[in-house]
Protein backbone atom coordinates (compact mmCIF):
# COMPACT_ATOMS: atom_id res chain seq x y z
CA UNK A 1 0.00 0.00 0.00
CA UNK A 2 1.36 3.63 -0.56
CA UNK A 3 -0.33 6.97 0.52
CA UNK A 4 0.68 9.94 -0.63
CA UNK A 5 -0.88 13.47 -1.20
CA UNK A 6 -1.77 14.81 -4.39
CA UNK A 7 -3.45 18.04 -5.31
CA UNK A 8 -4.61 18.86 -1.87
CA UNK A 9 -6.10 15.29 -1.30
CA UNK A 10 -4.78 12.28 -0.07
CA UNK A 11 -5.06 9.24 -1.77
CA UNK A 12 -3.87 5.77 -0.93
CA UNK A 13 -3.09 2.59 -3.76
CA UNK A 14 -2.96 -0.42 -3.48
CA UNK A 15 -2.32 -3.37 -6.22
CA UNK A 16 -3.04 -7.30 -5.50
CA UNK A 17 -0.25 -8.76 -7.55
CA UNK A 18 0.49 -11.92 -5.46
CA UNK A 19 -3.82 -12.90 -4.90
CA UNK A 20 -3.50 -11.90 -9.06
CA UNK A 21 -0.57 -14.52 -9.40
CA UNK A 22 -1.84 -16.91 -7.46
CA UNK A 23 -5.40 -17.39 -9.18
CA UNK A 24 -4.01 -16.91 -12.31
CA UNK A 25 -1.56 -20.23 -11.37
CA UNK A 26 -4.65 -22.05 -10.23
CA UNK A 27 -6.39 -21.25 -13.68
CA UNK A 28 -3.88 -22.15 -15.48
CA UNK A 29 -3.58 -25.50 -13.33
CA UNK A 30 -7.13 -26.43 -14.59
CA UNK A 31 -6.75 -25.38 -17.90
CA UNK A 32 -3.79 -27.51 -17.92
CA UNK A 33 -5.69 -30.65 -17.02
CA UNK A 34 -7.87 -29.64 -19.46
CA UNK A 35 -5.85 -30.13 -21.86
CA UNK A 36 -3.81 -32.99 -20.99
CA UNK A 37 -7.23 -35.07 -20.82
CA UNK A 38 -8.11 -33.95 -24.08
CA UNK A 39 -4.76 -34.57 -25.62
CA UNK A 40 -4.64 -38.16 -23.99
CA UNK A 41 -8.35 -39.03 -24.18
CA UNK A 42 -9.85 -36.72 -27.16
CA UNK A 43 -12.80 -35.94 -24.34
CA UNK A 44 -13.64 -32.09 -23.66
CA UNK A 45 -13.55 -31.32 -19.87
CA UNK A 46 -16.23 -28.79 -20.14
CA UNK A 47 -15.60 -27.79 -16.62
CA UNK A 48 -11.76 -27.52 -16.62
CA UNK A 49 -12.61 -24.98 -19.19
CA UNK A 50 -14.94 -23.12 -17.68
CA UNK A 51 -13.38 -23.25 -14.05
CA UNK A 52 -10.23 -22.39 -15.91
CA UNK A 53 -11.25 -19.47 -17.76
CA UNK A 54 -13.35 -18.20 -14.93
CA UNK A 55 -10.11 -17.85 -12.42
CA UNK A 56 -8.34 -15.94 -15.15
CA UNK A 57 -11.42 -13.57 -15.30
CA UNK A 58 -11.63 -13.41 -11.70
CA UNK A 59 -7.93 -12.55 -11.27
CA UNK A 60 -7.82 -9.38 -13.74
CA UNK A 61 -9.23 -7.03 -10.93
CA UNK A 62 -6.23 -7.77 -8.72
CA UNK A 63 -3.87 -6.57 -11.37
CA UNK A 64 -5.76 -3.29 -11.73
CA UNK A 65 -4.53 -0.45 -8.89
CA UNK A 66 -7.27 0.51 -6.19
CA UNK A 67 -7.40 3.56 -5.29
CA UNK A 68 -9.27 5.41 -2.33
CA UNK A 69 -9.08 9.09 -2.26
CA UNK A 70 -10.09 11.45 0.63
CA UNK A 71 -11.22 14.43 -1.32
CA UNK A 72 -11.03 16.89 1.78
CA UNK A 73 -13.03 19.78 -0.60
CA UNK A 74 -16.27 17.38 -1.44
CA UNK A 75 -16.15 15.32 2.02
CA UNK A 76 -15.96 12.27 0.49
CA UNK A 77 -13.86 8.65 0.38
CA UNK A 78 -14.12 8.03 -3.26
CA UNK A 79 -12.87 4.06 -3.80
CA UNK A 80 -12.07 3.56 -7.74
CA UNK A 81 -10.12 0.58 -8.99
CA UNK A 82 -10.03 1.18 -13.45
CA UNK A 83 -13.58 3.62 -12.99
CA UNK A 84 -15.23 4.91 -9.85
CA UNK A 85 -17.10 2.26 -7.34
CA UNK A 86 -18.71 4.13 -4.53
CA UNK A 87 -18.29 7.18 -2.40
CA UNK A 88 -18.40 7.68 1.33
CA UNK A 89 -19.36 10.89 2.59
CA UNK A 90 -16.84 11.56 5.71
CA UNK A 91 -20.11 12.06 8.05
CA UNK A 92 -20.83 8.48 7.51
CA UNK A 93 -17.49 7.53 8.70
CA UNK A 94 -17.48 6.07 12.09
CA UNK A 95 -13.46 5.12 11.89
CA UNK A 96 -10.81 3.06 10.29
CA UNK A 97 -10.13 -0.31 11.86
CA UNK A 98 -7.77 -3.22 10.95
CA UNK A 99 -9.34 -6.44 9.74
CA UNK A 100 -7.35 -9.62 10.42
CA UNK A 101 -7.40 -13.35 9.49
CA UNK A 102 -5.80 -16.52 11.19
CA UNK A 103 -3.44 -18.61 9.42
CA UNK A 104 -2.25 -16.95 6.16
CA UNK A 105 1.20 -18.03 5.43
CA UNK A 106 3.75 -15.22 4.75
CA UNK A 107 1.85 -13.84 7.46
CA UNK A 108 2.64 -11.22 10.14
CA UNK A 109 5.07 -12.92 12.82
CA UNK A 110 1.81 -14.60 14.62
CA UNK A 111 1.30 -16.16 10.98
CA UNK A 112 -1.86 -13.28 11.52
CA UNK A 113 -2.52 -10.63 8.25
CA UNK A 114 -4.42 -7.82 8.28
CA UNK A 115 -6.00 -5.53 5.74
CA UNK A 116 -7.63 -1.82 5.78
CA UNK A 117 -11.32 -0.58 6.46
CA UNK A 118 -13.55 1.98 6.84
CA UNK A 119 -16.81 1.47 9.60
CA UNK A 120 -19.53 3.05 8.54
CA UNK A 121 -23.31 3.08 9.85
CA UNK A 122 -23.90 0.14 6.73
CA UNK A 123 -21.15 -1.92 7.98
CA UNK A 124 -17.44 -2.20 7.01
CA UNK A 125 -15.83 -1.73 3.87
CA UNK A 126 -12.29 -3.11 3.10
CA UNK A 127 -10.09 -0.47 1.58
CA UNK A 128 -7.36 -2.82 1.24
CA UNK A 129 -8.68 -5.92 -1.41
CA UNK A 130 -6.43 -8.64 0.34
CA UNK A 131 -4.81 -9.39 3.86
CA UNK A 132 -0.84 -8.33 4.12
CA UNK A 133 2.13 -9.33 6.26
CA UNK A 134 2.20 -5.71 7.61
CA UNK A 135 2.18 -6.36 11.71
CA UNK A 136 -0.72 -3.84 12.73
CA UNK A 137 1.88 -1.07 14.25
CA UNK A 138 3.12 -0.54 10.87
CA UNK A 139 -0.16 0.58 9.72
CA UNK A 140 -0.82 3.09 12.52
CA UNK A 141 0.73 6.38 10.64
CA UNK A 142 -1.57 5.71 7.94
CA UNK A 143 -4.35 5.22 10.15
CA UNK A 144 -3.14 8.42 12.08
CA UNK A 145 -2.96 10.19 8.90
CA UNK A 146 -6.45 9.19 8.04
CA UNK A 147 -8.71 10.03 11.24
CA UNK A 148 -6.69 13.62 10.59
CA UNK A 149 -7.94 13.94 7.34
CA UNK A 150 -11.39 13.04 8.05
CA UNK A 151 -11.04 14.46 11.44
CA UNK A 152 -11.65 11.45 14.13
CA UNK A 153 -10.64 11.01 17.08
CA UNK A 154 -9.22 7.66 18.09
CA UNK A 155 -11.03 5.77 19.84
CA UNK A 156 -10.26 6.01 23.72
CA UNK A 157 -6.81 7.02 22.64
CA UNK A 158 -6.12 3.17 22.17
CA UNK A 159 -3.74 2.91 19.06
CA UNK A 160 -5.95 0.90 16.08
CA UNK A 161 -2.85 -1.44 16.11
CA UNK A 162 -3.31 -2.47 19.57
CA UNK A 163 -6.90 -2.47 19.06
CA UNK A 164 -6.62 -4.91 16.19
CA UNK A 165 -3.97 -7.23 18.48
CA UNK A 166 -6.96 -7.25 20.90
CA UNK A 167 -9.52 -8.34 18.67
CA UNK A 168 -7.44 -10.97 17.05
CA UNK A 169 -6.94 -12.79 20.47
CA UNK A 170 -3.31 -11.57 21.38
CA UNK A 171 -4.30 -10.64 24.53
CA UNK A 172 -0.84 -10.61 26.33
CA UNK A 173 0.88 -8.41 23.64
CA UNK A 174 -2.17 -5.87 23.73
CA UNK A 175 -1.66 -5.54 27.08
CA UNK A 176 2.21 -4.98 27.00
CA UNK A 177 1.77 -2.13 24.14
CA UNK A 178 -1.13 -0.27 26.11
CA UNK A 179 0.98 0.15 28.95
CA UNK A 180 3.79 1.05 26.88
CA UNK A 181 1.61 4.06 25.52
CA UNK A 182 -0.19 4.43 29.41
CA UNK A 183 2.90 3.98 31.60
CA UNK A 184 0.46 4.99 34.68
CA UNK A 185 -2.24 2.09 33.88
CA UNK A 186 -2.08 -0.70 35.88
CA UNK A 187 -1.77 -3.99 34.92
CA UNK A 188 -5.25 -5.07 35.78
CA UNK A 189 -6.39 -1.77 34.33
CA UNK A 190 -4.94 -2.70 30.85
CA UNK A 191 -6.31 -5.90 30.76
CA UNK A 192 -9.99 -4.60 31.36
CA UNK A 193 -9.59 -2.37 28.68
CA UNK A 194 -7.89 -5.31 25.94
CA UNK A 195 -11.05 -7.83 27.13
CA UNK A 196 -12.53 -4.65 26.26
CA UNK A 197 -11.70 -4.09 23.10
CA UNK A 198 -11.66 -7.56 21.99
CA UNK A 199 -15.26 -7.75 22.38
CA UNK A 200 -15.51 -5.09 20.38
CA UNK A 201 -14.23 -7.27 17.48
Amino acid sequence: MRMHEKEGRTVLEARSFVLAALITLGGLYVLGYAAWVFWTTGEVVAWGLAVGVASLLAALPFVFTSRWTLDVPRKLLIWERWSPLGEVPFRDIQRFVLQSIVGVDGGAADGMAYRLAVETAGGPVPLTTAYTAMEPHDWEPVLRRLREVVGLEPADTVPESIAAMARAGRTIDAVRLLREVEPNLSLYEAKARVEALSKEG
